[in-house]
């Protein structure tokens, strides 16, 4: 039986992408796109994330500091329409 795992927004590292879009390794945020809904979301220790939903981070800010951006930013965007 399949259980969801919570979590609607996330940082980390690529493992693997199919299209070739984003390298081994490569630092991104994901917002939304079914996390922790119709898939594993950010508590995971894998999770699988839509293309359309990632964004490439080119940054040199520590991880517990990184975590916390996609949430802030999402809320940012929110009051802004």
């Amino acid at each position: 039986m399949w259980r969801e795992v919570s979590g609607i927004e996330c940082v980390g590292e690529v493992d693997f992408d199919p299209s070739g879009a984003l390298r081994q390794g490569q630092k991104v945020a994901a917002i939304m796109g079914g996390l922790g809904r119709t898939r594993n979301g950010s508590y995971a220790e894998y999770t699988c994330v839509p293309s359309a939903n990632i964004f490439r981070l080119e940054t040199k800010l520590p991880w517990d500091e990184l975590a916390a951006l996609p949430r802030v930013v999402r809320h940012g965007m929110g009051l802004s329409v």
